[in-house]
C-alpha cells in the first residue's frame, strides 16, 4: 500500500510500505506496518472517512479471499475507505451496501492476487526441487553460499565446489 490520506487533504498524507513482508502468510498483517496501520484504524487512531490509496487492491493482501475480505470488512467497519488508483474505485461499508456488486469485484481480485502468488510459489519450489535433487545425483552445489574455506567455481549446471587450501 502506498498512501493514507485524512480528511485533512494530502498534507496529512502517510506512506505506508512493508518491504520485503508476506502478504501472502499475512505477515504483513501480523507484524507490519499495515498490520499496525490496521490497529490504529480499529483503534479510533485514525478518523473515520480516512482513505487508505492503493495502486490496486491486491496490494492490500495476497491471502485466501475469504481473509482478505474479512480484513477489509473489519476496516471499512471502523470508518475507512479503500481507494485503488488501477480502477478508479472507493471501496467503503456504504458503496459496498448499495452497490453488491463491488464485493465480488473484491473477491475476484482477492481470488487473483492468491492464485498468482500460489502459481509463483510452486514454480519456485520446483526449481528448487529440481535443483535438490541435481546435488543429491552429482554434488552440484545449489547455492553460492558456503563456508569460508569452501569457494563455488562456475556457473549452472556445472557449477562446483571447491576447497580453498589456505584458510
Amino acid at each position: 500500500c502506498r498512501a493514507y490520506l485524512d480528511r485533512q487533504g494530502w498534507d496529512e498524507a502517510e506512506v505506508i510500505e512493508d518491504l520485503g513482508i508476506s502478504a501472502w502468510k499475512g505477515n504483513h498483517l501480523r507484524t507490519g506496518n499495515l498490520g499496525k496501520f490496521a490497529q490504529r484504524v480499529i483503534d479510533g487512531e485514525i478518523p473515520r472517512g480516512s482513505v487508505l490509496v492503493v495502486q490496486n487492491l491486491d496490494r492490500l493482501s495476497r491471502q485466501e479471499p475469504r481473509k482478505t475480505q474479512r480484513w477489509m470488512e473489519d476496516m471499512w467497519d471502523a470508518g475507512l475507505r479503500i481507494a485503488s488508483v488501477r480502477d478508479g474505485k472507493v471501496y467503503d461499508a456504504e458503496n459496498l451496501s448499495k452497490n453488491i456488486m463491488d464485493i465480488f469485484d473484491v473477491l475476484y481480485k482477492a481470488k487473483a492476487a492468491n492464485d498468482y502468488v500460489e502459481v509463483l510459489s510452486s514454480r519456485v519450489k520446483r526449481s528448487y526441487d529440481k535443483w535438490l535433487e541435481q546435488a543429491r545425483l552429482d554434488g552440484t552445489p545449489i547455492g553460492n553460499k558456503t563456508p569460508a574455506w569452501i569457494r563455488t567455481v562456475g556457473m549452472r549446471p556445472d557449477l562446483r565446489f571447491e576447497l580453498i587450501p589456505e584458510r
